[in-house]
Formats: C-alpha cells, structure tokens, sequence
C-alpha cells in the first residue's frame, strides 16, 4: 500500500511548501486507527487540519484544508461524498472545492475501496505508510508532536537515516558548542545534547552537507525547526513576534534576539543565503522582532 502513497503529488502553493496532503492523510490514518470508519465529515476535516496547518505548516494569512479535501481526489488516494444523489451530482460537477458546500451539507472525505480494504486486511500498514509520510514531509523533530497531535499510535518507530559525516562535521566546525547558546556537553567522551540541525530540511531537498548545518542544543533545534526562531543574512538570531513564555524563555531565547549566533571555525563553513532565506519563508512564523 505504501507504493501508492509514494505517487503523491505534493503541491507548492504561492511558492511555500504545501504540507496539507500528508498531513490530511495523517489524519485520515489516525481516525482510522480509532474509529474503523472509512469516511469522516468535512467539519471534522475543516477544524482538525487546519490546527494542524497551522502548527506544522509555514506561515499563512489564511489556512484552507478544503483545499487538499477536495484536490487529494486527483492523486487516486481519496474520495468525498455527499448523502443524496443531488450531492453525489453536484460534487462530481466541482472544478474546485466548496468548503460552505462541505460543510452545510456534511459532505465526507476518506480513502477510497481498494486503500480501505487493505487497511482492514493490513493494519500493520498504519505505521508504514505513516512513517514514510513523516520521512518524506518534515523532519525528526516534528514526528513526535504531529504523532500526538492527531493522536496516531505506530506499532513502531524507524528513524530516517541520515549521514553520519554531517554530524562529525557540523560538531567540528562549530568546535562542539550550540551556535545559539555556546551549550556544550560530554558524558564518557560522547557529546550529547548537540543536534547538527539541518536549515533547508532534507525532506525539502536540502543537501546533507556543512552549507546547510548548524549546531544547536536540543532546544534550540526544536525552535528552529518549529520556526520560532531563524537566522537572517547577517548571521543574527532573530525570534519570532508571536513567541512568547516564562523567564526561562526570556533567558534561554529572548536575550539572543539580534545577537550574532557563533561562527563557525572556517568561511567555507558559514550557511549559505539560500538555506537561510529557505527558513525565513517556509518554516519562520514571523515577523521578526525588532534588535
């Protein structure tokens, strides 16, 4: 079954990625797992995904899950349906969705027969096709909190493996200290609590290599990657306006706002523009606060 969520056609919309299909699939796979049903209404579909565009998505003015409700049909992995024949002849005239359609006449999405019933026969499959949607569209450190989010439970866990030199390399060239904070830790000659994070995601095409790397503690790595915070051409911390938390956060994040984050030991080192600029519109939930 996985090999047919493989042909996904993931959409860019107005030049931002577009998570909206694995994320709504996701969705679709969890409520499964609880409910054995094979459709859920468009209310539940509107409300729950759009907290989840909002959480795990890039920045917008407006959050639409009437968009992949309605478009997912195209890649053969979904189906909607009303409960009148009228519905059934109106949404097969539907060139693009209808969200107060959808939702006034409780319109239901879910994966069509063939998925269904290997599901049902499968169940085993929930985890592996949930686990290559999370490898694909987002990196490590979300997994966990979409996981909970949607309240999916795997059967197991298979982290994405990733190069080893990256690592090495990123420890060495930020000689084993958080380029934030200067957070460094040994336990029997082991440095934990030290991510070399990537800035383009890998899963977004971003290449695996010092360019695209940057050392953070565990903590940083997660706001960086939940777009709290980013870095900007000048090599500056910048924290997000719509952050905010207690003293510790103060302490811990809001102090480095406009400071210069820890350079790295080599200029052929430094991240380039282009990953940076990555962050800042995919992932960043700005506006950046003021130095």
């Amino acid at each position: 079954m996985i090999e047919k969520f493989k042909k996904l056609n993931q959409s860019v919309y107005k030049g931002k990625r577009a998570p909206h299909k694995p994320l709504l699939i996701l969705l679709a796979l969890a409520r499964f797992q609880q409910t054995k049903k094979q459709y859920i209404p468009y209310e539940t579909v509107d409300s729950e995904l759009r907290e989840l565009l909002i959480d795990f998505g890039p920045l917008r003015k407006r959050y639409q899950p009437d968009l992949p409700f309605f478009h997912l049909q195209h890649d053969n992995l979904w189906e909607i349906k009303g409960h009148t024949p009228e519905d059934a002849e109106y949404l097969k005239s539907l060139s693009k969705p209808e969200r107060k359609y959808f939702l006034e006449n409780n319109i239901m999405g879910g994966f069509p027969d063939d998925i269904y019933t290997d599901l049902i026969n499968n169940q085993n499959e929930i985890s592996g096709t949930a686990e290559y949607l999370l490898n694909t569209h987002f990196p490590e450190s979300y997994h966990e909190d979409i996981l909970s989010a949607i309240g999916l439970t795997l059967d197991k866990k298979e982290s994405r493996k990733r190069n080893p030199k990256f690592r090495t390399d990123t420890l060495v060239a930020y000689e084993y200290k958080c380029a934030i904070c200067g957070f460094s830790s040994l336990l029997n000659r082991k440095y934990v609590g030290l991510d070399a994070a990537h800035i383009k995601w890998f899963q977004a095409g971003g290449p695996d290599n010092i360019n695209n790397g940057i050392l953070l503690c565990v903590l940083h790595h997660k706001l960086f990657d939940m777009g709290l915070i980013t870095i900007d051409d000048s090599f500056d911390l910048r924290v997000s306006e719509n952050a905010h938390g207690t003293d510790f956060f103060d302490s811990m994040v809001l102090k480095f706002n406009g400071q210069k984050l820890r350079n790295p030991i080599r200029k052929s080192y430094y991240p380039k523009n282009e990953y940076l600029d990555w962050h800042i519109s995919e992932v960043f939930h700005g506006p950046m606060r003021e130095k």
